[in-house]
């Protein structure tokens, strides 16, 4: 037995896991938690990157000779560059590299070719030139002989036309004078040939020259000998260099075959200018007979074509000489964990920026991820304990998607406004030096605290002080002081603006905030054992300024937050309730009676909200106002403003009687979003029913059934809902009912007025209608009693006249019912009289026909 006891307890757990996994499954499918978790999830990253430190030190500004303005302590080992030792190091590194110089064995071999191409071509040109004028000149004295045998007779032979043979001789000799014409003109561009491969200017007197000696190869072999004479040193463009670099030598790299020598041997070595000063001697000891012009030929030739084959390649030599600073590792010496770089006031020196700097640079190192991830993680734990606190209580309006987005924004903003204060402090702190420990403490802390208390509740702003608090503390290096002068001020801001039904409360809060921030600030300095400081007027004009700037900013936001979230305030309330509301002035001019039984209605749930805690007295008197505005569509099928026997549902059937019941709350809801009331009067327009049963109009409509037919569907009948969902709401349900049925009491005693008010109270509880309402049973009791005497002190005991002790005139019929027509002239029994009272209050509270 207890084996199947187990397996059936076993499969009703299974049973009810799936039900519980489905629920969850439709909730997040319908965003009920999907759209929480998502606004939590952003919220948390966002803050998390907010309060993730930047590790950006702004010391940049520092200089030798400044006086430090806050003491920089170390907060973690770490090696710091002794620059000076390490330049020193690179410099010595630096000067063991040896200049490099490029040596091109090529450029004397290019030399010598364009020397032998230059002097080859114009003797090519010359010979060509000869050869032309040869030819020219043997033809010429050819058609000269023939010419005289011609005269003379000489020539016999009858065959040959010695006269056409002349012809064709002379026709050649021009061909060939053409031919030298065109050949001359090319002289001009063989010498600029000439010039262009020997680097040189000729002038006319130097063509003539070379023209006498035919380019010939021995003027050229001259030239040649003189070059490589020349050639047999390596030529550098400048010896200033050397002289410096004797003791470590130069690297001399061959740019053809890349082999490099390094060599301290400058024997080898001449200077271009020295080169160029010795041609004449070299020349004149190597051809002594030649004349002066010859001589300055010879000399404006080798100028052309002698050009350094050593040159000094910068771009190397730093390439390599950078390459050896690299290489050099920077001297370091250590700085402790907690060790003091500079105190507040001292002269900053070069050591104290070098170790600032490191500072600087090791902060930079740290893993930002890993710190942003312990923030996220930090801040997810948070809102996990906030969720759980929620779950546990059961607080609906925390869990409204609305409500959490709006908390959420306002977390984020007042952490980004902290986080704005820090970037300005940071970058005039070295100009007002006293603003480094001091700016924290004018950010508007409690503004977060202020708002929320105005448009949601003193639980909430107390969890989002706490919340904002924590981070606020992390925000500013995990301070302490921080998070408890945000907490206390926040605390006091939530219990003095508990009731904020005029703007000048919050002003008055905020300036009450501010002195107890002054007072926190005197005695923190008093723990650091100093009485008066720098700087402690300024930072107690910011506590007191950080209160009074909370205030203002809230009461410029309040109408925003109203505008963009639906919210509705006791000042907005206030309004609402002013009796010159154009709603209010209809409901008096067109409803009269519906406008009664609202004040009555506002009257009791007013005064029983004041006895329950956590309620709005001034929510449930505003709403009690509006809450009936529907009626105003169609006023007179409501009894109250009916005005003589005449009642309109006589005509009607059940059924269309309940729909213009029940359509008077779609239409309250849809008046209350035309005149803008605010969600909150307008959800109690739309609770104030619940989902009851009209019950008279039901038993009426199934007397009147046919057995035949489809049973009447008792949906139709009752109220669309929902059930009251806040403790507001349910009050003016309750005090809605009980100042209905109160008008049938025809003797209203005090013990007839609370059994009528108990009978009601308890009817609606077992139906259910307050289920999710939050009401304790514990306040029903209280609302009983205070709905009792308030019905009590209006119906007080009136004096019975004897002419009309024994009749009895029959109640009127409630709105929810249809009209008695019937009437009785008889005297009745004080039972039957009783009997027929229980039964018009029963009919009144729409519970049974």
């Amino acid at each position: 037995m207890s084996t199947d006891k187990g397996k059936k307890s076993l499969k009703f757990l299974q049973r009810k896991e799936k039900r519980v996994l489905l629920k969850l499954r439709r909730k997040i499918i319908k965003g009920k938690i999907f759209k929480p978790l998502l606004i939590g999830f952003g919220t948390v990253v966002c803050l998390s990157f907010l309060i993730t430190p930047t590790h950006k030190l702004s010391y940049q500004s520092l200089k030798v000779g400044d006086v430090a303005p806050k003491s920089i302590k170390s907060s973690k080992n770490f090696l710091v560059e002794d620059r000076k030792s390490t330049l020193t190091k690179k410099k010595e590194a630096e000067e063991h590299i040896s200049l490099v110089f490029d040596f091109d064995p090529e450029i004397n071999v290019y030399a010598e070719k364009n020397l032998k191409k230059a002097f080859l071509d114009m003797r090519k040109y010359l010979e060509k030139g000869e050869k032309l004028n040869k030819a020219l000149k043997e033809l010429e004295e050819k058609q000269k002989d023939l010419s005289a045998s011609i005269k003379k007779g000489f020539l016999e032979d009858k065959d040959i036309n010695y006269k056409d043979k002349l012809k064709e001789i002379e026709k050649e000799a021009l061909v060939l004078k053409a031919k030298i014409k065109n050949h001359k003109k090319l002289l001009n561009d063989k010498i600029k040939k000439f010039e262009k491969l020997l680097n040189i200017t000729l002038t006319e007197e130097d063509i003539k020259i070379l023209e006498k000696e035919k380019f010939s190869p021995n003027f050229e072999s001259k030239i040649s000998l003189l070059l490589s004479n020349i050639y047999k040193k390596q030529i550098i463009s400048s010896a200033a260099l050397l002289p410096q670099e004797k003791e470590k030598g130069i690297t001399i790299r061959n740019v053809k075959t890349k082999k490099e020598v390094l060599t301290k041997n400058f024997d080898l070595i001449v200077d271009y200018d020295q080169v160029i000063k010795g041609i004449d001697k070299e020349i004149s000891h190597n051809f002594p007979n030649l004349n002066n012009k010859k001589h300055k030929l010879i000399k404006k030739i080798l100028l052309g074509l002698v050009k350094p084959n050593l040159t000094f390649n910068k771009t190397e030599t730093d390439l390599r000489r950078k390459k050896a600073r690299d290489v050099v590792k920077p001297v370091l010496f250590q700085i402790k964990k907690g060790e003091m770089i500079v105190r507040e006031g001292e002269r900053i020196t070069q050591e104290h920026l070098i170790k600032i700097e490191g500072l600087q640079k090791n902060i930079k190192e740290i893993n930002i991820f890993a710190i942003w991830f312990s923030f996220f993680l930090f801040g997810f734990l948070t809102f996990y304990a906030f969720a759980e606190y929620v779950k546990r209580e059961g607080n609906k309006k925390i869990l409204n998607t609305k409500d959490i987005l709006f908390f959420s924004l306002l977390l984020v903003g007042e952490v980004l406004t902290g986080k704005i204060v820090i970037f300005i402090a940071s970058n005039i702190e070295y100009t007002l030096s006293v603003l480094s420990h001091i700016y924290p403490y004018i950010i508007p802390f409690c503004l977060g605290a202020i708002i929320l208390r105005i448009f949601l509740s003193t639980e909430i702003a107390l969890i989002f002080s706490l919340i904002s608090s924590i981070f606020m503390g992390l925000l500013f290096d995990k301070s302490l002081f921080v998070f408890v002068y945000s907490f206390i001020g926040s605390l006091i801001a939530i219990f003095e603006i508990s009731r904020c039904e005029e703007r000048l409360t919050i002003i008055k809060t905020g300036i009450y905030v501010g002195l107890i921030n002054v007072l926190m600030l005197f005695c923190f300095n008093l723990m650091e054992g100093e009485l008066i400081r720098e700087g402690l007027f300024m930072q107690l004009g910011f506590g007191l300024t950080s209160g009074i700037l909370s205030a203002v900013i809230a009461i410029g936001l309040t109408p925003i937050f109203e505008m963009v979230f639906g919210y509705v305030t006791d000042i907005k309330l206030l309004e609402l309730a002013n009796l010159e509301n154009p709603l209010l002035k209809s409901l008096v001019m067109n409803a009269q009676g519906t406008y009664h039984h609202s004040i009555v209605v506002a009257t009791l749930g007013e005064a029983a909200a004041r006895e329950i805690e956590g309620t709005d007295p001034l929510l449930v008197r505003v709403g009690a106002y509006y809450h009936d505005i529907g009626k105003l569509k169609k006023p007179n099928y409501f009894i109250e403003n009916q005005k003589g026997n005449e009642n309109p549902h006589d005509k009607l059937s059940p059924n269309m009687s309940a729909l213009i019941l029940i359509s008077h709350v779609k239409e309250g809801v849809e008046l209350a979003k035309e005149h803008k009331l605010g969600k909150k009067i307008t959800d109690i327009i739309q609770q104030h029913h619940g989902t009851s049963l009209i019950t008279y109009f039901y038993n009426k409509a199934k007397s009147l059934e046919d057995r035949g037919k489809e049973p009447i569907d008792e949906k139709l009948f009752r109220y669309h809902g929902p059930k009251p969902q806040t403790k507001e709401a349910g009050i003016i349900m309750l005090a809605d009912q009980v100042e209905a049925a109160s008008r049938a009491l025809q003797e209203p005693t005090s013990a007839r007025i609370k059994g009528l008010v108990q009978r009601i109270i308890n009817n609606i509880f077992i139906e259910g209608e307050l289920d999710e309402s939050e009401l304790t049973l514990r306040e029903l009791h209280k609302i009983s009693n205070v709905f009792t005497n308030i019905l009590t002190g209006i119906f007080h005991q009136r004096v019975d006249y004897p002419d009309l002790s024994l009749t009895v005139k029959p109640p009127k019929e409630h709105k929810h019912e249809h009209p008695d027509t019937k009437s009785t002239k008889t005297p009745k029994t004080l039972q039957e009289k009783n009997k027929e009272n229980h039964k018009a209050i029963i009919r009144r509270l729409g519970q049974s026909g």
